[in-house]
């Protein structure tokens, strides 16, 4: 099972990974890019398709990306100090202080 996990969490970084790298490249070639040259009508193609099919791309982004963002945060939280605490516990009695017993409660 833990190879399984193992396996699943490097697939699914690669994943966001390569989203991430294709996303910078179609920015790229649409920003800085010659408009006659093949990579750009293909950018522009996939540009088109994500456009007309919208609702798809976000659901799939979702599952894809909920878990290694999470992830993300969370260790983030734990780095800069901001994660959440226990709730405080009331302070330890004292042992030469017992708190005071009401009348009539014999201490065992």
């Amino acid at each position: 099972m833990a190879a399984f996990r193992f396996v699943f969490s490097l697939i699914e970084g690669l994943t966001v990974l390569g989203v991430f790298a294709l996303s910078a490249r179609i920015g790229w070639v649409l920003g800085f890019g010659e408009t006659k040259s093949v990579a750009y009508m293909q950018a522009e193609q996939l540009v088109r398709l994500v456009d007309s099919s919208w609702k798809a791309f976000f659901i799939l982004a979702v599952l894809l990306f909920f878990r290694p963002i999470r992830t993300f945060l969370d260790e983030v939280q734990v780095a800069w100090g901001m994660s959440r605490q226990k709730a405080l516990q009331p302070p330890p009695q004292d042992e030469a202080n017992p708190p005071a017993q009401p009348s009539g409660v014999v201490n065992p």
